[in-house]
């Protein structure tokens, strides 16, 4: 899931759809709870936190280093 924040916003929802089936029984029973809270809340808020766009990824600039 994390991945998704580097990838372009108009692909986020199906690839976190193609995520989810793509778990085992046992993975999907143990994950559910985390993908029900990341559709529930960051799916609805991807432009706040998909960097695909922005041209600095890092902090370095911000810290004056050349």
């Amino acid at each position: 899931m994390m991945a998704l924040a580097l990838v372009p916003q108009q692909y986020v929802p199906s690839l976190f759809a193609t995520l989810r089936q793509g778990l085992s029984n046992s993975e999907h029973g143990e994950l559910a709870e985390v993908f029900k809270y990341f559709n529930d809340y960051w799916m609805h808020q991807i432009p706040m936190w998909n960097v695909f766009d922005i041209p600095e990824r890092i902090n370095n600039f911000s810290e004056g280093s050349i």
